[in-house]
């Protein structure tokens, strides 16, 4: 629930600093917090049927349920990525003048504070209660904070240098870095869903243990 309210003020901050500069950069930025907001939604209802005793249809309980989350996470973080990648070309074929960047930028400033601070308790969260669902969802905000990072700092470069192709060509950046994201949760989740193997040296542990 902290998370979904987190997610809901970052996402106001970042639109309203894309707004005031029209920015697609900070476009891009704002487009991946829609998706936070979506995330923490489907999180909600994950963790709280994951928690659900195993019963007479699920004996071996619901926590996979919070895989299939991860895994439809990692879904709208790859067509977020689709989604800037499309507007950053069209910015690049038709540029425009950015606005209002110093407040633009405090604005995003404050969102990529906020959304720090939210990843480092979820982290933790996750790490205390062995929720898979947690982690995931704070690798992914923290995923948003570098990205904000980024941005911030491409666009202060357009403010300084004047060069307006900065902007989309950051977005595709953001894009890409986005798009990779996606990639490593959803093959995490998949691996958890099917069962996979364990890697050779924990297979060792466990065998040395058992002997």
């Amino acid at each position: 629930a902290i998370s979904l309210v987190g997610a809901g003020v970052v996402l106001a901050l970042k639109t309203g600093a894309w707004l005031a500069t029209g920015s697609v950069g900070l476009a891009s930025d704002a487009a991946e917090s829609i998706v936070n907001v979506v995330a923490a939604v489907t999180l909600v209802l994950a963790v709280r049927l994951a928690r659900t005793p195993p019963d007479y249809q699920h004996p071996y309980g619901h926590e996979k349920i919070e895989d299939l989350s991860s895994a439809f996470e990692a879904g709208l973080i790859l067509l977020a990525a689709a989604l800037i990648a499309v507007s950053a070309v069209q910015r690049l074929i038709a540029p425009a003048e950015l606005q209002r960047l110093g407040v633009g930028l405090a604005v995003a400033a404050a969102s990529a504070g906020v959304n720090g601070g939210l990843a480092a308790w979820l982290r933790e969260r996750g790490r205390r209660l062995d929720s898979v669902a947690l982690r995931a969802n704070a690798r992914h905000l923290m995923t948003d904070v570098w990205t904000s990072v980024g941005v911030l700092v491409g666009v202060g470069l357009v403010a300084i240098t004047g060069l307006q192709r900065l902007d989309p060509l950051l977005a595709l950046a953001v894009a890409v870095h986005i798009g990779r994201s996606g990639v490593l949760v959803l093959r995490a989740a998949i691996s958890r869903l099917m069962d996979e193997r364990l890697p050779p040296a924990e297979e060792a542990r466990v065998q040395g243990a058992l002997e």
